[in-house]
């Protein structure tokens, strides 16, 4: 119960600037069932492409070409404890205590020089992302 309240409270104030949350994104994250599609030596270039859009990277090594699919979380929470001094003092101190995070996933994609693909791997972001209430 004092869960749910304060978590009320934290969300009514939010609108005043007492307490902010934000979290961005870009790009769909992939899962491995997304690419569950790709056998290699079999699945074309343009099959992935097909299934998962264009890559955000493509380049060429040399034996064929590596393309890479990029996902982007942020986040960021903040409570600045100066906002109800406000309604006190002539001034309208900030004192702000802030956290963020950015993390990306990857997925990799090789493919030899005839457009097939030969192997692929994730690569997870760290768990800086993981949203937390509390800013420190």
């Amino acid at each position: 119960m004092l869960t749910t309240t304060l978590l009320a409270v934290l969300f009514t104030v939010s609108g005043c600037g007492f307490v902010s949350f934000a979290r961005v994104t870009v790009n769909d994250p992939l899962e491995p069932a997304d690419a569950a599609f790709i056998e290699s030596g079999k699945t074309t270039f343009a099959e992935v492409v097909h299934h998962l859009g264009v890559p955000d990277e493509l380049s060429g090594t040399d034996r064929g070409a590596v393309a890479v699919y990029h996902f982007r979380d942020a986040k960021l929470s903040r409570i600045n404890l100066g906002w109800p001094l406000r309604f006190w003092l002539p001034l309208s101190p900030d004192l702000i205590l802030a956290a963020g995070g950015l993390g990306t996933d990857v997925f990799l994609i090789t493919f030899d020089r005839r457009w097939v693909a030969q192997e692929h791997a994730f690569a997870p972001h760290t768990a800086a992302t993981r949203y937390s209430v509390s800013p420190f």
